[in-house]
């Protein structure tokens, strides 16, 4: 008479199998898990563009970030009024959480890309719909000289520019109408940004990070500023 195993030895029989497969695939043992975050969208600053945040974003991903949650923003005009860029922000905000069925969205901007974000939450954030706001090299309380001046994005960087009396009247880090799901504010910024002096980066109510050596664009690639965004997000 032939004897049959359990079914019970049979199912960690297969148990024993699937897992010698899994830990013997180099590829597997590669993989890392994807964590489970808010998409994030990207806002350039003052003639940049999408484009500027390839190495941070690759640095997400090997981080565990999807890739299909980061997305860009490219303006209509890269020199343009924050007002302006804040309504096209707005517009993309929404087209991602339609596109991701997520309700909330972190936000990673670079210098005057910052002061679009601010606007777009000081007047637009109807929805509530940030959770997480990153600036890096921001001119949060303008750029002296008149480097920038001509057009309506440089005008606005003044120091002494009615959009930023107006945008810094008030509360710098607007919490949101939400009580129970505050935004939270980091500016990151560098003493050897040679174009944003890192003393118009503070916010008040955000968590300020300083660094020493990274230029204005090189704050997007450098690996202690990518460590402070990840962690931030986290």
């Amino acid at each position: 008479m032939t004897t049959h195993p359990s079914s019970a030895l049979l199912k960690l029989s297969v148990i024993l199998f699937l897992f010698l497969l899994f830990v013997s695939n180099p590829a597997f043992l590669r993989a890392k898990p994807t964590v489970d975050k808010n998409p994030i969208i990207f806002v350039h600053g003052y003639g940049g563009s999408g484009s500027s945040f390839a190495t941070l974003q690759s640095y997400l991903i090997d981080q565990g970030w999807n890739k299909d949650d980061l997305y860009t923003v490219n303006f209509t005009d890269h020199f343009g009024s924050n007002v302006r860029n804040a309504a096209e922000l707005s517009y993309h905000i929404e087209m991602v959480k339609k596109r991701t069925g997520k309700s909330k969205i972190d936000l990673i901007a670079h210098s005057m890309g910052g002061l679009s974000v601010r606007y777009y939450l000081e007047h637009m954030n109807t929805h509530d719909s940030i959770d997480h706001v990153i600036t890096l090299g921001s001119p949060h309380h303008g750029i002296p000289g008149d480097r920038f001046k001509g057009t309506d994005g440089g005008n606005e960087m003044a120091p002494t520019s009615t959009f930023l009396a107006q945008l810094n009247k008030n509360d710098e880090t607007p919490d949101g109408s939400n009580r129970d799901h505050i935004i939270r504010y980091t500016s990151i910024y560098s003493k050897g940004d040679k174009v944003v002096p890192y003393l118009s980066s503070p916010l008040k109510g955000a968590n300020n990070i300083q660094v020493s050596k990274p230029s204005h664009v090189g704050i997007l690639s450098d690996s202690l500023v990518m460590s402070y965004v990840a962690e931030a997000l986290r």
